[in-house]
């Protein structure tokens, strides 16, 4: 690797190791028990280089993906993972509770860094999108501000484990641990006050009847008629139309003329 000084290893691994592996003449079929065997030996390999140069190690654990087989599979990966790591004295950060619905399945869409609902992984069922990976670091980043926070440059910090699972109990690590830190973020903002309602507007306007007395704004209309009577044939058209409700005889040629033509 050079000589370069390395202050900190992140590993994260997945489905691309699962396939056989080849022991001089004897190919092991993944997953099978002597797969596992070695399989651990190289997880172990791995975590031991850290140690024996104390550099600290933070290993990723897979998340679900959409095919419930390799799902299966990838539990059984991150056992290793964890059992491994945690026993060499790294650091392992479980994706999984981040990635899956309420009934622990396979969920593309969900909350992002922000609280957002967003898509976290591709079409494809297995990658992230860019969301989703930034979903997954952010659980790496809490766990390294916690490790080189002023005054502890240099030394691993040891996150508390559940004795029962071996799990981290810090709880921006576990399940959920995002959405909880979400919602302390959100109940620490000051509270708005919302402007005062507006009035209501009625249900309905003024009754007016239609029956009724016209009001004085409304004699234009009812004296232009009887004015206009007797002013030849114009008014008898208007006594005709609007008093006595008949029509004009239609033209040929006009719209109201509805005749068929001979």
């Amino acid at each position: 690797a050079g000589d370069a000084k390395i202050g900190l290893g992140v590993m994260m691994v997945g489905l691309n190791d699962r396939q056989a592996i080849r022991e001089g003449d004897t190919v092991h079929e993944p997953l099978s028990p002597r797969w596992l065997e070695l399989y651990r030996e190289r997880i172990n390999a791995v975590a031991q280089a850290f140690a024996a140069r104390r550099v600290p190690l933070i290993w990723v654990g897979a998340p679900p993906v959409q095919n419930a087989r390799l799902s299966a599979d990838l539990v059984t990966f991150n056992e290793q993972y964890r059992q491994q790591v945690e026993r060499a004295g790294g650091q392992y950060v479980d994706l999984w509770g981040a990635f899956v619905d309420a009934e622990n399945r396979y969920a593309a869409m969900g909350p992002d860094v922000s609280g957002q609902p967003a898509r976290l992984r591709l079409g494809d069922g297995i990658h992230f999108t860019a969301v989703g990976a930034r979903k997954a670091a952010h659980f790496v980043d809490v766990l390294v501000r916690r490790m080189f926070e002023p005054g502890t440059q240099g030394s691993v910090i040891a996150l508390p484990v559940s004795p029962e699972t071996g799990a981290p109990t810090n709880p921006e690590l576990q399940p959920g641990g995002i959405e909880r830190l979400i919602d302390q973020m959100v109940a620490g903002l000051p509270v708005i006050s919302l402007p005062a309602a507006l009035q209501a507007k009625p249900a309905a306007g003024p009754i007016l009847p239609l029956t009724g007395t016209a009001g004085p704004g409304d004699q234009a209309l009812l004296v232009s008629i009887p004015e206009a009577r007797g002013r030849g044939e114009i008014a008898g058209q208007l006594d005709r139309i609007f008093g006595e409700g008949i029509l004009p005889e239609p033209k040929p040629g006009r719209m109201d003329d509805h005749r068929w033509p001979r």
